[in-house]
C-alpha cells in the first residue's frame, strides 16, 4: 500500500489536491481533522497526552488500512521538523510489510497566494484561516521545510490548479488512474 503525504502550510491546498488526487486514483482521504475531532473529544487541545494519541490513532488506522489491501492513502499534514519525525517514521513503517511506498510531497505557494486561500470563505472552519494564526503557527514549529531524511517531490502550486498540481504528483509517483467506467 502507497501513502501520497501531501504536507506544507495551512491554507496551501493539501486538501483540495488530495481530493483530486482520490478522485483520480481511488485512494481514499486519510480523515485527518476526523482524527484531531475523535481525539480532542477526550483530551482537550493541550492536554499532553494528545499528541501521541493522535500519533497511535493515526497509525492503527493506517495499519487498519493495510491490512484490509487498501492499494494506497492520502494524508495532508502540517509537518512540523523534529515535531513529526515519529509520525513519518511510523508511517514508513506501518507501510513497508506491504511493499508499500511513502510519497512525501511538500507543497508551497507565494505568500500573497497564502494569505488569499486563507481568508477564503470556502475554507473549514475548524481549519486556520488567519494570516496572524498562520505566523504564531510559523513561530512556534518549522513548518516550511522540507521532510529532510526522505526524497520529497516539492511542488510549488502557486500558479498551478488544483488538476495540474495532481498531475504533478501523479506523474512523479507512478500512480495508477481509476478506471471511469
Amino acid at each position: 500500500m502507497d501513502v501520497i503525504l501531501l504536507y506544507g502550510p495551512p491554507g496551501v491546498g493539501k486538501q483540495s489536491i488530495a481530493n483530486a488526487l482520490s478522485e483520480r486514483t481511488g485512494y481514499p482521504v486519510f480523515p485527518n481533522h476526523l482524527t484531531l475531532d475523535a481525539v480532542h473529544t477526550i483530551l482537550p487541545r493541550g492536554h499532553p497526552e494528545a499528541p501521541k494519541a493522535l500519533h497511535q490513532y493515526r497509525i492503527w488506522l493506517t495499519e487498519l488500512a493495510v491490512r484490509t489491501g487498501c492499494p494506497g492513502l492520502l494524508h495532508t499534514i502540517v509537518y512540523k521538523l523534529d515535531e513529526s519525525d515519529a509520525y513519518v517514521y511510523a508511517l514508513r513503517d506501518t507501510i513497508a510489510p506491504a511493499h508499500g511506498c511513502l510519497f512525501p510531497i511538500q507543497l508551497f505557494c507565494s505568500q500573497d497566494v497564502l494569505e488569499r486561500r486563507l481568508v477564503d470563505p470556502s475554507r473549514s472552519d475548524k481549519k486556520i484561516k488567519s494570516v496572524d494564526k498562520l505566523n504564531d503557527l510559523r513561530g512556534r514549529a518549522e513548518i516550511d521545510k522540507p521532510i529532510p531524511y526522505l526524497e520529497n517531490l516539492v511542488l510549488d502550486n502557486s500558479l498551478l490548479s488544483i488538476p495540474e498540481s495532481a498531475n504533478v504528483i501523479i506523474e512523479w509517483c507512478k500512480l495508477p488512474i481509476k478506471n471511469r467506467s
